[in-house]
This record gives C-alpha cells, structure tokens and sequence, in this order.
C-alpha cells in the first residue's frame, strides 16, 4: 500500500509543481489578465502563490508534513479558482466552456487535496512511503 500511495502522491503533486514553474516565468502576462488587474501587487501575489504551492507540493510529494501539503494546496486552489475561473461572469459560451471546465478541474483537484489530507491526518503513523508524521493531530 504504501508504494501505491507513493505513486499516488507524486502523480497528484506533479501538477502542483511543474505548472506554478510556467506562471513564474511568465508573470508579468499572468498579473496583467482581466481578473488580476484589479489586486493590488498582482505580480508578487501570482509569484508568492505559486512558489507556496511549490512548496506545498514537494512537501506532499516527498511525505514531510503530507497534511501541511495538502492544506496549503487546498488554500491555493480556493482563490485561484474563484478569481481566475468565474465562468458564470462570461457571454461568450467559448469562454464559459473553457473557465467552467477550468473550475470544475480544480474543484476536482480541491477536492483531491482533502482526501489526501484526510489520509494523512487520520493515519497518524509513518509508513515506508513518508517521511514524517502529520504535523497537525488526528481530527
């Protein structure tokens, strides 16, 4: 099981790692689109955030403080989706096609980041596949 959950892990996290690298590159044209244009240090923000779920992934990934990880992916993909996926403001069914199945991808991937939390937090132990053990106490 714990090969499995390795793999698992990895497989989740690599998202979470190998897109924030093309948002950092590419900030500046990340901070100017529509939605971000309206906050203030846009570009600082779309940096710090994807650095954080950087960060956030390889502590995942590598199953050091895996129920930290997980939070703080959790954390990053509420306002990202919110602010950069509200199909519902589009006219153009294009648009909205796109930024709905944008939004329904990270809910699904919100939704993956508990699970994996939970798992964590509820095991409570370190199997071959971890590191550490859960920062935070079994809920």
């Amino acid at each position: 099981m714990s090969v499995f959950f390795l793999i698992a892990r990895l497989l989740f996290s690599a998202v979470f790692v190998i897109a924030p690298i093309q948002v950092v590159r590419s900030s500046a044209l990340v901070a100017a689109t529509p939605p971000l244009r309206r906050i203030p240090r846009a570009r600082a923000s779309v940096v710090a955030g994807s650095l954080t779920v950087m960060g956030a992934a390889v502590l995942a990934s590598l199953g050091i403080w895996l129920d930290l990880g997980a939070l703080l992916i959790a954390a990053y993909l509420v306002p990202v989706t919110i602010i950069m996926h509200p199909f519902w403001t589009f006219e153009d069914s294009g648009q909205v096609k796109e930024h709905r199945d944008a939004f329904i991808l990270n809910i699904s991937l919100l939704g993956g980041s508990l699970i994996l939390f939970w798992a964590a937090n509820q095991s409570q132990h370190v199997p071959a596949a971890l590191i550490s053990t859960p920062l935070f106490g079994r809920w």
